[in-house]
């Protein structure tokens, strides 16, 4: 027991090292991507090249498959915010109108950003350009140059994210794996005690529960994750697939054995019952 609880501390440890050292590469990969853009802005003379610093920051994530997701909806919101933008300029030029939809663009943008990335971009770039155009008489040129400030801010942001030691589902899924296998533990524990006692459920018994789903969609969203890395990356997907099937498999047969026992009248524990218990939480441990 002594030396189970000493492993429990061990990789509570490498688990912080590790998520500290992937915290590490990314804010070095994120200031060599934002040194690379200082140096391309420099060279093409841009008139507004801080807004590719801005796409940076806002795409690059720790991970490239969330990197991927932000490019895409970043540049595809982008673009149709443009497209809007050009089509109201060549209907008016009425600066109040301009005024109007800069602050209905502001705010639904910022309604819209965690929820609909791409479509609050989109928003986002109305409220820019004609944030502009009260200043600036080539709205156009303004249209031109948002375009191509983020075209390149996400092809360094991807870029940067491939190639500047990046950290690739496959690598780190373990640490999913052994949150989800803990998970298990708690949770049968609680349905071993709650078979036992008489009552309701205690605090213990919903937390566990709760845990064991959160941890199981944690595993499920980093597969997902790991599924939109390159395929070269995808290292023993076909096992993790399984893997993944039976914990997903394993926490619907908790769920019955639990409500079965809820439902149920219980007498005393069968002696089976407690073997059985004991030899599938000292496999989980």
């Amino acid at each position: 027991m002594l030396d189970l609880q000493y492993q429990k501390v061990y990789d509570r440890s490498i688990f912080k090292i590790y998520k500290e050292f992937t915290i590490f590469r990314h804010s070095l990969r994120l200031t060599i991507t934002t040194i690379v853009r200082f140096l391309i802005g420099n060279l093409l003379e841009l008139q507004q090249s801080y807004w590719i610093l801005l796409t940076i920051i806002v795409i690059m994530r720790p991970s490239y498959s969330l990197t991927k997701n932000r490019v895409k909806s970043r540049v595809i919101g982008t673009i149709l915010g443009a497209l809007t933008d050009v089509a109201i300029v060549l209907l008016t030029q009425n600066t109040i109108i301009y005024a109007i939809i800069a602050v209905l663009s502001l705010v639904i943008g910022f309604s819209l950003i965690k929820q609909n990335y791409r479509n609050g971009a989109a928003f986002i770039t109305l409220y820019v350009i004609f944030m502009y155009a009260l200043i600036s008489p080539n709205v156009l040129e303004v249209i031109q140059f948002r375009v191509f400030d983020t075209l390149i801010g996400a092809t360094l942001a991807f870029i940067g994210n491939y190639i500047l030691w990046p950290v690739w589902e496959a690598k780190k899924i373990k640490n999913f794996l052994i949150d989800t296998v803990k998970g298990f533990e708690a949770y049968l524990i609680e349905i071993n005690k709650y078979y036992h006692q008489k009552g309701e459920t205690a605090t213990s018994y919903n937390l566990s529960r709760k845990e064991a789903f959160l941890k199981v969609g944690n595993l499920n969203a980093a597969y997902q994750r790991l599924l939109q890395e390159p395929k070269s990356k995808q290292e023993n997907s076909a096992i993790i697939y399984d893997i993944i099937t039976i914990s997903n498999t394993l926490l619907s047969s908790l769920s019955a054995l639990s409500m079965f026992i809820k439902n149920n009248e219980r007498g005393l524990a069968p002696k089976q019952f407690d073997i059985y218990m004991k030899h599938i939480i000292t496999n989980l441990q």
